[in-house]
């Protein structure tokens, strides 16, 4: 998730490639992503030019056990 947020507050926009690096990063620790999204923080739709804050939106199997995690970020031009 913070490789997320990195990128994201670093002005990368490629939503696809951070998400698709993002999960291939969780595989590689063993873990089996289940929900990874990046949406706006205050509609919760897909982002759009107009948007000014994000949320990293994700969830992960690790054997039994799913962890569910989210963070806001503020966007910069």
């Amino acid at each position: 998730m913070d490789q997320m947020v990195d990128k994201l507050s670093n002005g990368d926009r490629q939503l696809e490639e951070i998400v698709t690096s993002a999960a291939e990063a969780l595989r590689e620790a063993g873990f089996t992503p289940d929900e990874l999204y990046i949406r706006d923080a205050d509609t919760l739709q897909e982002l759009t030019v107009a948007s000014t804050r994000a949320v990293v939106l994700m969830a992960a199997w690790l054997g039994k056990a799913r962890f569910i995690d989210n963070q806001q970020v503020v966007l910069v031009d």
